[in-house]
């Protein structure tokens, strides 16, 4: 949606300009963010984000708990789920803030606060604020800067939806490998109240993308693959 409205200046002669998605916080909203950083966001955490508002595009429990069991229980990172609302089940091995935070807490805590090694959820809003990337003055992006993100996409088109990361290096998205043949013009599958979409994604795949993005991780992806064969 972002290059279709874009597209239009272009062909208007209209020269481009910073694409920015930065935007302010109050600082109560700051002040609050880094006392919960501070209380329990340890170093070098991975943030989930699970739930949507949509429950077709949730996270299911067995592949949330399998992914929380590999990187935290396996690998030792420390995992924080993060969102609005509270997950519908009680999580091992996790940090659970869900629904302990509001909008802008969670928005300074993805986006700007520098607390976490890598973001990874669902096709949400809020993992569009963690990861959009923006420009500098001339609305180029050789030199952008952004959060490192996995976003998991089923019921959803990721080229409609994912964060806007024109570079394709800050956000990687984790889909099932059996696309919908049903995908609307929209971006939502036809079929995605019948077909279980999110539980197709193995949390293998998950935790591959999620330690990729991790530069002092990636020598662990090399090992778990070799060991997979």
């Amino acid at each position: 949606c972002v290059d279709t409205l874009m597209s239009l200046l272009d062909l208007l002669a209209v020269p481009r300009r910073r694409m920015s998605f930065e935007f302010e916080v109050p600082d109560r909203s700051i002040d609050n963010a880094t006392s919960i950083a501070k209380r329990y966001i340890p170093d070098g955490a991975i943030a989930l984000v699970p739930l949507s508002g949509h429950q077709c595009k949730d996270w299911p429990l067995e592949s949330l708990q399998a992914t929380i069991n590999i990187l935290n229980r396996d690998l030792g990172r420390p995992v924080v789920i993060l969102g609005r609302d509270r997950y519908p089940a009680d999580i091992k091995h996790a940090i659970d803030l869900g629904g302990k935070t509001d909008f802008l807490t969670d928005a300074y805590l993805l986006r700007y606060s520098g607390a976490f090694a890598v973001v990874v959820g669902v096709d949400t809003g809020m993992m569009q604020i963690a990861g959009a990337i923006s420009s500098d003055s001339e609305g180029r992006y050789t030199t952008a800067i952004g959060n490192r993100t996995v976003s998991l996409f089923g019921p959803t088109d990721s080229r409609i939806y994912r964060p806007y990361d024109p570079t394709g290096t800050f956000n990687v998205v984790v889909a099932p490998r059996r696309q919908s043949a049903l995908m609307g013009a929209i971006g939502w599958a036809g079929d995605r109240f019948e077909r279980a979409y999110m539980k197709e994604i193995e949390p293998r795949e998950i935790v591959d993308a999620t330690l990729r993005q991790i530069p002092e991780e990636e020598a662990v992806v090399s090992r778990l693959a070799q060991g997979r064969h």
